[in-house]
């Protein structure tokens, strides 16, 4: 299961909390992860994923996509990682929920 992998390399590097589910009530500061697809490609299999950074003001989850951003290139130092290329990011607030939130979005090789 990839997105496990992906979800124990963020944990270890990344000094927030990690989710793979929402959480009834969220800390302050904290990265969800999520498969948005996956298929295989001439034997390779490959994964998209959505990261998503919360924290209290825009500027922090400014910060936090980009720490999630420089830890996701650092994916491909697995050995079970071919590639890991960022698709885009961009400001993704919940204004619904009236929650800072950015969102990266990856491309991955395994």
């Amino acid at each position: 299961m990839i997105e496990l992998t992906i979800f124990n390399f963020l944990k270890d590097r990344i000094n927030v909390p990690v989710y793979m589910e929402k959480v009834e009530k969220p800390p302050t500061e904290w990265v969800f992860l999520e498969k948005i697809s996956e298929y295989n490609d001439q034997r390779l299999r490959r994964v998209t994923v959505a990261v998503q950074s919360y924290s209290k003001s825009l500027y922090k989850t400014a910060l936090l996509n980009e720490l999630v951003i420089s830890h996701m290139e650092e994916l491909t130092t697995l050995d079970s990682i071919g590639k890991c290329k960022l698709s885009s990011s961009y400001n993704y607030t919940d204004t619904q929920a009236k929650q800072y939130r950015y969102q990266a979005i990856f491309d991955v090789v395994y």
